[in-house]
């Protein structure tokens, strides 16, 4: 499964997960996440989930490169676009684990705070109400792809 990445600044890269994750491309995803973590802090990866259905394969690749973050201090952070995501993620309990914000815009501002520096790591992480400042249509997904919903992204070098 392709995976589309770039970058919002110099330390915050975003993944598109566009397919569900399954056996045939579990090893491949967990590689291009891992390979698109920054690989020390500051820095973040937003993992911006655009299928609706969240198998148990991924929520263990999510778990694993949040994991490897934690080891150099890099933060994950998850959008979780589809209802159905974010309730398979809050039945499993990794609503909080996993910091998943409604909307890119979300998860975005969480990131930059602790890439600034912020102390709170941790806290306040994205809660991504629905309907806030990036409005209720930001939480439909649409087509992937770099620039399908962030409005300068930049490639990342070919992932």
């Amino acid at each position: 499964m392709p995976l589309f990445s770039y970058r919002l600044d110099a330390s915050r890269t975003v993944v598109e997960l566009c397919d569900p994750v399954d056996l045939e491309d579990v090893t491949s995803t967990e590689r291009a996440l891992l390979a698109a973590l920054p690989p020390r802090a500051p820095g973040a990866l937003v993992v911006d989930v655009r299928t609706p259905l969240l198998t148990p394969l991924a929520l263990g690749v999510l778990l694993r490169v949040r994991r490897r973050g934690e080891e150099t201090g890099v933060p994950l952070a998850v959008v979780a676009r589809h209802r159905t995501a974010r309730t398979v993620l809050e039945v499993a309990g990794l609503e909080r684990v996993l910091r998943v914000a409604h909307t890119l815009d979300a998860a975005e501002r969480w990131t930059r705070g602790l890439t600034q520096g912020s102390a709170a790591h941790g806290a306040g992480a994205p809660r991504g109400r629905p309907g806030g400042a990036s409005g209720p249509g930001r939480q439909n997904a649409g087509p992937c792809g770099p620039a399908s919903d962030h409005p300068a992204p930049r490639p990342s070098g070919g992932r």
